[in-house]
């Protein structure tokens, strides 16, 4: 008869490097509405959603957005964006 009583110790987790915060939320006119764009510091995108999601909302309270996007640090990554819809992107900030 087994001493364990049936239950396996959980074997141990690998470690595995976190993914890097996100650092800018823009809220971009896209597509016919608003669309919110994750991005690294690095300017890379990680994700895109629907700018009226209640998670945009939560990370953006309290932080205060600068107007457009038309630096050339953002000419890579909103490529698909109009002159129009760049000037006129919220840039939120997010801290680390």
């Amino acid at each position: 008869m087994s001493q364990d009583y049936g239950i396996a110790m959980p074997s141990q987790h690998p470690e595995v490097a976190h993914r890097a915060p996100v650092r800018y939320l823009l809220l971009l006119e896209g597509g016919g509405g608003m669309v919110a764009r994750m991005f690294l510091e690095n300017h890379a995108q990680v994700q895109e959603c629907d700018a009226a999601a209640t998670e945009v909302a939560n990370m953006t309270a309290g932080i205060a957005p600068t107007l457009g996007a038309l630096g050339p640090e953002w000419d890579q990554a909103l490529r698909g964006h109009s002159l129009q819809e760049r000037a006129s992107a919220s840039v939120f900030t997010l801290a680390t």
